[in-house]
């Protein structure tokens, strides 16, 4: 643990294939002796790559920091459906898999904009509080609800073998890309299934500067701790800053409006956006424009 005092901030952990998201945030729970942890958006056992975590006070970021665009690299296998969506199912329809570059970057933007998807019965989704991979190991296989998703950009990166291509995916929380390839073979009139899936960024976070849960521990046993974590206020700086006098301070984390023009901005602010707040060169939180007044939405500092 860093000294007496408990983290805050954010780690870019890279996770293997295997464990769950959830048993990532468990260890780096025990590792480091936090009480508060949560990752940014759910990677299934099966897959790797960025998996931004929380810690302390910063898990309080996470309504904003998970509407985050994410970047996977993905192997579209085609001529094999599974029961999975991927290559950790059985074999469940055959096709085709004579399709070549040409005809794979015909159909795929098709795709692009916002689409339609029904996730696997082997998804991580939550159903009735439970991982629909888990109901479905258990023989319940209700499925989840068709959900609505926003794909940005989807291009071949590379061809590995006849019918076997890696493609990346930019998209929104909550796509699932194994449907996205199961879709993208059924378009092309045979099955395809998903060989591997790597994401390689989550929001500011990339696969470049993810470290393993081994190196955390490392880093931690050399008192370097400090050296990977991500502070809020970093993570938040796209957001425009603005600062409050003291004197104004405690009514407004107290929960009163400001006016604004009592708040010294960096540039104009539109209603509705959200921005650092700060007090002199303190970082404190976020905080809103409301018509002409700013209001507390999310402390920090505490």
């Amino acid at each position: 643990m860093l000294g007496n005092k408990a983290p805050n901030g954010i780690i870019n952990v890279f996770k293997p294939p295997g464990p769950t998201s959830n048993d990532i945030v468990v260890e780096l729970r025990r590792l480091l002796g936090v009480k508060r942890a949560g990752h940014l958006g759910t990677l299934d056992p099966g897959a790797a790559g960025v998996l931004p975590v929380c810690l302390g006070n910063a898990t309080r970021l996470f309504d904003i920091l998970v509407e985050k665009r994410k970047a996977y690299l993905a192997e579209i296998v085609f001529g094999v459906a599974t029961t999975t969506q991927d290559a950790f199912g059985t074999a469940s329809d055959h096709g085709s898999s004579d399709v070549n570059a040409q005809l794979l970057a015909d159909v795929l933007p098709g795709f692009i904009g916002k689409i339609e998807q029904t996730p696997s019965v082997y998804s991580a989704i939550k159903v009735g509080g439970k991982r629909q991979y888990e109901l479905a190991r258990q023989g319940e296989t209700s499925g989840a609800k068709t959900r609505r998703v926003d794909i940005y950009d989807l291009c071949i990166a590379d061809q590995l073998a006849n019918g076997r291509f890696l493609i990346r995916v930019i998209c929104s929380k909550g796509t699932y890309v194994r449907t996205l390839i199961d879709d993208i073979g059924r378009s092309l009139g045979t099955r395809a299934h998903m060989g591997f899936l790597l994401r390689e960024q989550s929001g500011s976070f990339t696969a470049e500067t993810a470290i393993t849960i081994e190196e955390i521990a490392a880093l931690n046993d050399q008192g370097q701790l400090d050296d990977i974590i991500v502070k809020a206020e970093d993570v938040l700086a796209e957001l425009p800053a603005v600062r409050a006098p003291r004197e104004r301070l405690t009514p407004f984390i107290n929960g009163l409006s400001t006016n604004a023009r009592f708040i010294e901005t960096e540039r104009d602010i539109q209603s509705g956006e959200p921005c650092r707040l700060y007090c002199g060169d303190e970082f404190l939180g976020v905080c809103v424009l409301s018509g002409n007044e700013f209001r507390w939405t999310l402390r920090l500092n505490d």
